[in-house]
């Protein structure tokens, strides 16, 4: 390996290389390959939210909301803080202000206590 003062080197010897690649051919095969799971209740067709990107309010519509069906509402930054969590009965339109949330990228998660994951997305909030 390179142990030069550059920031950014990533040089390996031909006998590094060989060693790595074994490694990852022999003995960690399973590496290469992906797998997907998909959550057991994902309903992502049931809820909109937008707009997006937006500057003020975000709207939630659910489709076909369940009695006394609970929803888990997170507004989750970049770095993975949560900068806003809800806990609401579902009703068909639902309004989340967003006024006083830094302008930014966010995943917006919405998980319902009967039917599971509802909506994962990337909201754009700008001023």
């Amino acid at each position: 390996m390179d142990y030069s003062d550059k920031e950014c080197s990533n040089m390996f010897t031909k006998q590094q290389v060989e060693a790595m690649r074994y490694n990852l051919y022999n003995l960690r095969k399973d590496l290469g390959e992906k797998t997907f799971i998909q959550p057991p209740h994902a309903n992502l067709d049931v809820t909109t939210v937008f707009p997006n990107p937006t500057s003020g309010a975000i709207r939630i519509f659910i489709k076909d909301p369940e009695d006394e069906e609970y929803l888990d509402i997170e507004l989750i930054d970049m770095l993975g803080r949560t900068v806003l969590e809800l806990n609401v009965v579902s009703d068909y339109e639902l309004t989340l202000q967003t006024g006083s949330i830094a302008a930014g990228n966010y995943r917006i998660k919405i998980a319902s206590d009967k039917r599971g994951l509802l909506y994962k997305r990337m909201i754009f909030k700008y001023d």
